[in-house]
């Protein structure tokens, strides 16, 4: 089948998805400063009794290593400092109760001194990460509310706007240039709920937020209904789409209606001479694919691994709306369905992106 799709104004609502609990997502407490230095401690005493009680008649230093190596794991630095000066300590007191010789000695204590060094600088580095990884998480929580707070402060002056126009869409007696201006109004909130709808979504990125609620699904009607919208708006671009009659399987059909929605939207962004998208549908025993080509700008190779991370701009130089979220959700609902998604692309020749679905999609996220 292969068919340029005419114009339509309607779309499915789409219900609000739920969100992971807050507190599955955070990660379970590491042990308490007591218990790491009570190990530690635990550890000094067994290398002072293997050291007294062996047969060796040296000193036995590498045995007071472990005890400094596990408080450069799991203490500060100057615990670790403590630590590695008591242990240094009971090592030479050892070699002088024992007789080692004193060479030996040396250069069994200078060695020691060195591991106290690094272990100390090893727990001040791994300090100073775990503030940056503080700091960054606290930065990503504030971003977070920021877009949520956003997203509430337009959602509702959004559906009341849709609202509005809806109503002056289906009134009678309105003259051609007023059914014009109301059709472009009617795109317009259109695409800033997809806005919203972006943010919203971003605003949850790295939170398992995309879950998925699968149900038998005609991708081929989803895919009829994404072009006729997105026809709809474009008069540069001829969508067409290349599929089997019916092709059904267990997926979220909104979450499936917003992907190819990106994906499509992104090809005309990336289009600005126009031309033809190509959305090919094809299936096997096992899974999906979809592939949505353009003859757009293309990619270069440089950005080709930075495509899907959230608020990556391509070409930058060109005026080419967009937060740069678009394929990054692309992504997320294709894993989310246990998919995968890829792009095949170059400079000047167009892209096409392409991803798979299992027929049987289960929830992943």
């Amino acid at each position: 089948m292969h068919a340029v799709l005419a114009p339509a104004h309607h779309q499915r609502s789409r219900p609000t998805p739920r969100r992971r609990p807050w507190w599955r997502s955070r990660p379970k407490p590491s042990a308490s400063p007591r218990d790491a230095l009570a190990l530690v401690a635990a550890t000094l005493l067994a290398a002072m009794l293997v050291d007294y009680l062996a047969p060796w008649p040296y000193v036995m230093t590498p045995l007071y290593v472990i005890p400094i190596l596990l408080a450069a794991h799991a203490l500060s630095p100057r615990a670790t400092a403590g630590v590695a000066a008591v242990a240094t300590l009971i090592n030479i007191l050892s070699g002088l109760l024992q007789g080692t010789p004193l060479l030996i000695h040396a250069i069994y204590s200078v060695a020691l001194v060195l591991t106290d060094y690094l272990a100390v600088a090893f727990a001040a580095e791994r300090q100073r990460a775990a503030r940056h990884a503080q700091a960054a998480e606290a930065a990503h929580e504030r971003l977070q509310f920021f877009m949520r707070c956003v997203v509430h402060e337009l959602g509702n002056p959004l559906t009341v706007l849709g609202g509005y126009v809806s109503r002056l869409h289906h009134q009678q007696g309105l003259s051609p240039e007023a059914e014009q201006y109301v059709v472009t109004l009617e795109h317009t909130a259109e695409r800033l709920k997809c806005l919203v709808r972006d943010l919203r979504d971003a605003g949850h990125l790295g939170t398992d937020y995309f879950q998925i609620h699968p149900a038998p699904t005609d991708l081929v009607a989803v895919a009829r209904d994404v072009l006729a919208l997105r026809q709809a708006s474009t008069d540069d671009h001829q969508l067409r789409l290349d599929a089997p009659t019916r092709l059904v399987g267990v997926w979220d059909e909104e979450r499936i209606s917003q992907l190819l929605a990106n994906l499509i939207s992104n090809a005309i962004k990336y289009s600005p001479a126009g031309g033809p998208v190509q959305v090919t549908i094809t299936s096997t025993a096992a899974e999906a694919h979809v592939s949505v080509a353009d003859q757009g700008l293309g990619i270069p190779p440089d950005q080709m691994d930075d495509i899907f991370r959230p608020f990556e701009r391509l070409h930058t130089d060109e005026v080419v709306e967009g937060l740069g979220l678009g394929l990054t959700i692309a992504k997320g609902i294709v894993e989310a369905h246990g998919g995968r998604i890829w792009v095949e692309s170059a400079p000047g020749q167009g892209s096409t992106f392409h991803f798979t679905l299992p027929l049987r999609a289960g929830v992943v996220a």
